[in-house]
């Protein structure tokens, strides 16, 4: 037996509903060399909790838009921004009584 097959309605077609997905939470944005933003998503920031627990990731993450915001000549780019980002919580984590690498 077949099954019946449920077409979408014109609107949904139209207006590409079937195929949204949601837009990922933005826990903050770090300025980049070329004078665009990194979003650091809230996502990646409970996949890095876990991985730095002695440290306060949000927090840290404000500290790191302080530093940019007072460094600018030392942005990073998009592609080497996430190794800043996690060498700054490995270095905040032996401080903090994490293991060193």
């Amino acid at each position: 037996p077949s099954l019946p097959v449920i077409e979408p309605s014109e609107a949904a077609r139209k207006n590409g509903a079937l195929f949204t997905t949601p837009e990922p939470k933005i826990a903050i944005h770090l300025p980049l060399r070329n004078r665009t933003e990194f979003p650091v998503t809230q996502n990646w920031v409970e996949k890095l909790e876990p991985i730095y627990p002695h440290v306060d990731v949000p927090t840290t993450l404000r500290e790191m838009l302080g530093w940019c915001e007072g460094n600018p000549s030392r942005l990073k780019t998009r592609r080497g921004i996430r190794r800043f980002i996690t060498n700054w919580l490995q270095s905040e984590e032996e401080k903090h009584g994490g293991q060193a690498r």
